[in-house]
């Protein structure tokens, strides 16, 4: 089943794998919501330039995370209400395993 998503489900798991220090990289996102990765990079470059995320890029670790200064108010305050079919898709550490 093609998980394709609006771009505020996708910001908001974005935000939910690197609140949990997951390092998401746009070829795993892509994958799992059979994008392309540039539809991630913009992603996360709306959610760094327009709403002020402290996003960051891990060489070595290959993949985003928050900065120590990130407010966790953030995507509640600048985007709508977490949809609720957002709740329910698995993205975790397991990304691409299935």
């Amino acid at each position: 089943m093609k998980q394709s998503r609006p771009p505020v489900v996708r910001m908001y798991l974005l935000d939910d794998q690197l609140r949990k220090n997951l390092y998401p990289n746009c070829s795993t996102l892509a994958s799992y919501f059979e994008v392309h990765p540039k539809t991630i990079q913009r992603d996360v470059d709306y959610m760094r330039d327009l709403l002020g995320a402290p996003i960051d890029y891990h060489s070595r670790k290959k993949g985003f995370y928050y900065r120590e200064n990130h407010d966790p108010r953030l995507l509640s305050r600048t985007l709508p209400s977490r949809p609720s079919r957002a709740r329910g898709l698995k993205l975790d550490h397991e990304l691409g395993s299935g």
